[in-house]
C-alpha cells in the first residue's frame, strides 16, 4: 500500500482521503496479489492485512467496500483520464495508440444496454460480449478506457476517439495509431472533413 501512495494512485482516484479511495486502493493491490474476483477479494479479509491497511476493520462487505466504490470511480472516471492520466502522460504528445478487445460474459444479462452478441475476437460463440477501447501514449502508459456495446465494430469508435482527444485532452494535432481494420477509407475521409471544418 506504501508504494501505491507513493505513485499517488490515491490521489489519482480522488484529491480527498474518503474510505470509498481507500476501498479502491485495497482492489488495485488485491488484483495484483490475488487476481480473483471482487467477491473473492472480500472474503480474503481473514488471511490478509491489506484491508486493514486501507482503514477496513473487521468483515469487508463486497457491496460496501468494492461493488460501490466501483461506482464512484465510475462517476470520476472522465476527471481520472483528462485531469489525471492525461495531465501527466499525453502533455505536448501528438502520437497516441489505440486499440480494442472483448470480454464474453457467462449468463443471462437481459437488462443490460451493452452486454450484446457480436464479433468475438476468441470465436467464443454463443457468448454475449463487451467492447473494450484502450488509449495508450507513445510508450504504452494507459491514459483512457472506454467499454462499448457488444456489437460496437471498432472502425464506428474511431472519428469519436479522434474528436474527444482533440476536444477533451487538448491535442490540436493527433498522429493517431490503430490497427488496419480501425482505419478504414470512410474514417479517413471523414476525419479530412473535421479537418477541413476546424481550418
Amino acid at each position: 500500500m506504501r508504494l501505491a501512495k507513493d505513485l499517488g494512485l490515491d490521489r489519482a482516484l480522488y484529491s480527498r482521503n474518503e474510505p470509498w479511495v481507500q476501498d479502491g486502493l485495497a482492489m488495485i493491490a488485491g488484483r495484483i496479489v490475488y487476481a480473483g474476483s471482487k467477491l473473492a477479494l472480500s472474503n480474503q479479509w481473514k488471511n490478509t492485512v491489506l484491508w486493514e491497511l486501507c482503514g477496513v476493520e473487521g468483515p469487508v462487505d463486497v457491496e460496501a467496500h468494492c461493488y460501490e466504490p466501483v461506482d464512484r470511480r465510475l462517476e470520476r472516471q472522465q476527471a481520472i483520464h483528462q485531469r489525471t492520466l492525461a495531465s501527466k502522460h499525453l502533455q505536448n504528445v501528438h502520437l497516441v495508440l489505440y486499440d480494442m478487445t472483448n470480454t464474453y460474459f457467462e449468463g443471462a444479462y437481459a437488462e443490460s444496454q451493452i452486454v450484446l452478441f457480436g464479433y468475438n475476437r476468441d470465436g467464443k460463440r454463443g457468448h454475449e460480449q463487451v467492447v473494450i477501447g484502450l488509449l495508450c501514449n507513445a510508450e504504452g502508459c494507459p491514459v483512457g478506457v472506454e467499454v462499448f456495446a457488444g456489437k460496437t465494430e471498432d472502425a464506428s469508435t474511431v472519428l469519436a476517439k479522434v474528436q474527444e482527444l482533440q476536444r477533451e485532452y487538448g491535442l490540436q494535432e493527433v498522429t493517431f495509431v490503430g490497427d488496419r481494420g480501425m482505419i478504414t477509407q470512410a474514417n479517413v475521409e471523414q476525419l479530412k472533413a473535421v479537418q477541413a471544418a476546424d481550418v
